[in-house]
């Protein structure tokens, strides 16, 4: 290929539909009042009916980096209260938030949601400046069935040929209770009834499975960095833990977090809230990687 370019833009914690996040508005307590939410704008980024997203824009000085969230498989089915929550947070702190707008549920394979990615991409570097952003500082966030795309995204230079985004601008790959990381193990412990929906997504062969997650572009360049946090409510966390395995013996520097069971009883228990100790952390990686 000529020269490859790649994605890097921000990723954000989105997808808590499928992980252990809260889904749900909390009641109050302890006096604590909950941090407002920031409602995002709606913006249409292609000709196609469904090709709707959400956008926050970075409040204080910009252009602003971006983060692009990719939750419950590329589009929810429902946009969750703990998302807006990170996702008006990290507004707050000083960066843009791109997330794929909800969708009615059906099946679709990764390669689709990367494609969707690459004309929002191609949309928001076209429009940078009325949107405030910057287009030299990314990062990527997947959740739960979002961490496959968001992966394959930071370790596949190529995907964003076309685009005016280089792979060297992706600062931070972010892993949320991902899953679908390795195929082979995904068909080995899913359920019969997820056994179908999975080929569809990734393929119907061992080859074509390989093609369509990270695991098979690990030897290409890819992001230099990656935070993987896993909540005390997953049950399975092998493939994240095989994954990073599997990142740091390819040089890039990974970091594996455990995040608290949630506690609904205060601010500092939700995440997405900027009380949340987690949540900070995620913040302060973010600021490190993307020279905020």
């Amino acid at each position: 290929m000529a020269e490859r370019h790649g994605l890097s833009i921000a990723i954000l914690l989105a997808g808590l539909a499928v992980t252990a996040l809260p889904s749900h508005a909390q009641s109050l307590s302890n006096g604590e009042q909950f941090a407002p939410t920031r409602p995002p704008v709606s913006v249409r980024y292609g000709s196609a009916h469904s090709q709707i997203m959400n956008f926050w824009r970075a409040s204080g000085r910009t252009p602003a980096p971006l983060v692009l969230i990719i939750e419950d498989g590329g589009w929810p089915t429902r946009q969750t209260v703990s998302a807006y929550k990170l996702a008006a947070t990290l507004a707050d702190s000083g960066i843009a938030v791109a997330a794929m707008g909800t969708r009615p549920r059906r099946p679709v394979g990764v390669r689709t949601i990367v494609a969707d990615v690459n004309n929002i991409l191609q949309f928001l570097a076209s429009q940078a400046e009325r949107r405030g952003i910057r287009t030299d500082q990314f990062a990527i966030i997947g959740v739960g069935s979002g961490g496959a795309p968001a992966a394959l995204m930071a370790t596949e230079p190529g995907w964003t040929d076309g685009t005016a985004l280089a792979f060297e601008n992706l600062r931070a790959l972010i892993l949320i209770d991902a899953a679908g990381l390795d195929p082979e193990l995904t068909l080995r412990t899913a359920r019969p009834d997820r056994r179908l929906k999975i080929l569809e997504a990734l393929g119907e062969t061992e080859e074509k499975r390989t093609a369509n997650s990270a695991i098979g572009h690990l030897a290409t360049p890819n992001v230099p960095d990656a935070l993987l946090l896993l909540s005390e409510e997953r049950r399975n966390r092998r493939g994240g833990t095989d994954f990073s395995a599997l990142l740091n013996e390819h040089g890039v520097i990974t970091e594996v977090r455990e995040m608290p069971r949630t506690d609904t009883s205060n601010n500092r228990g939700i995440f997405g809230n900027p009380l949340n100790p987690a949540t900070r952390g995620l913040i302060e990686y973010l600021a490190q990687r993307l020279g905020k």
